[in-house]
């Protein structure tokens, strides 16, 4: 299966029309992205994840699980919508990765804050970028 092939596919289909096979690609991948970006991104600048007892996993599973959540008002998943707005063409592997990455990574910086806010460390000042 090529991402190429997968993206293309949650794009011009409708959400009943996605195979599991095709949606867990995708998630699967999803979730290894995040954990690479949380990898390198927030170990060597963010201590404070190393105390928890989160792991990188739960993170990355928490940030993407809105990516393919379907909403009840709609037929769709919010991964296609951010598809539908991404202003650039997805027509290469390459730039296919690069539209998950981005839009993996700002889920992730989304988590953390959450994260961090449920924690009530929001008046503490981290350096994770």
């Amino acid at each position: 299966m090529s991402l190429l092939s997968q993206i293309n596919s949650l794009l011009h289909k409708n959400t009943y029309e996605i195979s599991q096979n095709e949606l867990k690609y995708i998630i699967n991948l999803c979730s290894k992205i995040a954990v690479a970006i949380l990898k390198k991104r927030f170990v060597s600048r963010c201590q404070y994840f190393l105390y928890q007892d989160l792991t990188f996993q739960d993170i990355a599973s928490d940030a993407i699980t809105l990516l393919f959540l379907k909403s009840n008002s709609k037929d769709s998943i919010p991964i296609r919508k951010s598809l539908q707005s991404w202003s650039e063409p997805i027509d290469s592997e390459e730039s296919a990765y690069f539209f998950l990455s981005q839009i993996i990574s700002n889920r992730i910086e989304q988590e953390i804050s959450k994260k961090l806010k449920e924690a009530d460390l929001s008046s503490v000042r981290f350096n994770c970028r």
